[in-house]
């Protein structure tokens, strides 16, 4: 392996292959790495090799995957590389996990996006295992475990969570009638999504799948169906109103692994996930393919469906969590991270001219808080029955909101703990032992107590009233909980952040402090700050509950110390204007910009406060 990531073992067979100064391989990247590094690869994709950019987000231990046995094998102290590419035809969101010590990739997964076959998502994932192939050249990290994981879905089962829908689709008529034009169907009340978990067996946990929808048929379109000598069909639509329902239940299978889950479908299993969770591993720059569906109410006069093809539209397509936010519902604000879709450049060859999903899941434990489609295009299809396609105008504008779970409608931000992943270590007395999962949670400790222990952690977000700390701006908070009281132990608390998860709440990087619950109250413990892997850790000698704190921003931090000098120098020259006359007007002019610049940045603050 050379300075630039290039192989040895392959050499150049091209001008395409050949790595130029500070361009990797995808299998070797650089030494001495930090957070926030952006990192130049090259990497074989259909048809050229392209160069695509990541970026360094922080320092985890990942362990390595054997799909054999469905358990991790071993732990290393990684980087986690995040980023993407895209042109006309394809984009690839990336995910590697690069060892901090050698720069050996020891994994990566591409979510890609093409129209090579039509709109196709698919993920691609490859792994090294030094075990196996090539031992001795990294090490694993022999502190780092974890005994088990429980994910949320395999411990609860018959609860079903509902989405209400909202919106409207419309399309274009004209071609049919020329009196019709466009005709639009908004959700009514009725319309919704929900998902009920089975019962855990060994790996599988089923998925029923519920899909309602009602809407109202336009008069015009119910008129010009009656004048053409059809009837409405009153099994379905209603004769005096012109409402139309229709609804449909499904099954579906989720593998679930130790730090995955796969999709099954008829028989096969894919790398993907139910489009009401996300995958255990998600946060900031994650990707990942999330199995959806766009449903609508088709006015057919006999038979309703739930699109021109019948069944619902699916998509399996590749997401990437753009950042951490807060999404308010019902008044109350939750913690969420925002995942966008990943699509080519050139859909508008394909008669679209928008096309955008957008999710957000609970920083919890990974539900689907709220789920939005935009989709304007040029859908082809049969409309007049006589065999053959007009290309039809077409708007699809719907969202979908969490509004029950569990049947108790939905619960307040500090309860999302419920529905959380919890990871859990096993270890002997007087052996120190890292609960390490930072690849999932942002969180890890390392502890050795006077006894036989299980301790379990979970990360959440905001924290029961009862238990206030709302003098301190949190960022985060863990929990650990073990299996005996009054037993002695050291040890040292890590938390992990990402650049999002403090601007969403207004937060610096500077002032990074752990603070504990000492049964009574909150006291700070004496932190250390690793920002070059974005890392703050403690050592505590007792623990339950820990927050992350930050300070907040300030109008100098959003606004920069040269604004702000630049402001107080106009300020001055207003008050002694050198110049007289001509220049007072413009001083005063641009002294009335910088202050509608700080009314926007108190705007700014205060929504995130």
């Amino acid at each position: 392996m050379n300075s630039t990531g290039g192989l040895f073992n392959s050499p150049p067979t091209s001008t395409d292959d050949i790595y130029p100064q500070g361009v990797y391989s995808y299998l070797a990247f650089p030494t001495g790495m930090k957070a926030g590094d952006t990192v130049k690869i090259k990497l074989p994709i259909p048809g050229t090799m392209a160069t695509i950019q990541l970026v360094v987000m922080q320092s985890v231990t990942t362990p390595t995957i054997n799909f054999s046995s469905m358990a991790p094998t071993d732990f290393y102290d990684t980087w986690s590389l995040k980023g993407f590419f895209t042109n006309s035809s394809i984009s690839i969101a990336l995910n590697y996990m690069v060892d901090r010590n050698s720069g050996m990739s020891l994994n990566g997964l591409m979510s890609i996006s093409t129209l090579e076959y039509g709109l196709t998502g698919l993920n691609g994932y490859s792994q090294f295992n030094s075990t196996a192939s090539s031992s001795g050249i990294i090490n694993p990290s022999t502190s780092s475990d974890i005994t088990d994981i429980y994910t949320w879905e395999s411990t609860i089962s018959g609860d079903t969570f509902t989405y209400n829908e909202s919106g409207y689709y419309s399309m274009d008529l004209t071609q049919l009638n020329s009196t019709l034009g466009w005709i639009r169907l908004d959700s009514l009340p009725g319309s919704y999504l929900n998902f009920t978990i089975g019962t855990p067996i060994g790996y599988d946990i089923s998925i029923d799948m519920g899909v309602s929808q009602v809407a109202r048929v336009p008069d015009n379109f119910w008129n010009y169906i009656e004048d053409m000598g059809y009837s409405w069909n009153p099994s379905y639509y209603n004769d005096s109103t012109h409402i139309g329902e229709l609804n449909y239940l499904g099954t579906d299978f989720l593998n679930i692994t130790d730090f995955t889950r796969f999709l099954s479908l008829g028989g096969e299993i894919l790398l993907g996930n139910s489009m009401f969770m996300a995958p255990p591993w998600i946060k900031e720059g994650s990707t990942f393919i999330l199995f959806t569906s766009i449903p609508m109410l088709w006015p057919n006069n006999s038979v309703p469906m739930f699109s021109p093809f019948g069944d619902p539209i699916p998509l399996a397509l590749p997401f990437r969590v753009t950042g951490a936010v807060q999404l308010s519902i019902n008044g109350s604000n939750y913690d969420c991270w925002q995942a966008d879709l990943v699509l080519p450049t050139g859909l508008s060859a394909y008669n679209i001219t928008q096309f955008n999903l957008r999710a957000y899941f609970s920083r919890d434990g990974g539900l689907l808080m709220k789920e939005t489609a935009d989709l304007e295009l040029t859908v082809p299809m049969d409309i007049d029955g006589d065999s053959e396609e007009e290309y039809i105008p077409s708007k699809y504008h719907k969202t979908w909101t969490i509004a029950d779970m569990e049947g108790e409608g939905i619960v307040p931000p500090y309860e999302m703990l419920w529905f959380n992943n919890v990871y859990i270590l096993s270890l002997g007395a007087y052996v120190e032992g890292t609960l390490d999962p930072s690849l999932f949670n942002g969180g890890s400790i390392t502890f050795e107590f006077d006894d036989d222990v299980t301790a379990a952690m979970l990360m959440f977000m905001q924290l029961d009233p009862s238990e206030p700390i709302s003098a301190y701006p949190v960022v985060k908070f863990m929990y650990i909980e073990y299996a005996t009281s009054g037993m002695e132990f050291n040890a040292t608390v890590n938390f992990y952040y990402t650049p999002t998860e403090l601007s969403a709440r207004g937060l610096k990087e500077s002032g990074l402090t752990i603070y504990a619950y000492n049964g009574t109250g909150w006291e700070p413990l004496n932190t250390t700050v690793d920002y070059n892997g974005r890392v703050v850790s403690a050592n505590t000698t007792y623990f339950m509950l820990f927050a992350l704190v930050a300070e907040p921003l300030t109008i100098w931090d959003l606004l920069g110390p040269s604004v702000m000098a630049l402001l107080l120098y106009y300020l001055n020259q207003l008050a002694s204007p050198p110049m007289g006359g001509l220049m007072l007007p413009i001083l005063g002019g641009i002294a009335v910009a910088l202050v509608a610049v700080i009314a926007v940045a108190i705007v700014i603050l205060a929504r995130r406060h």
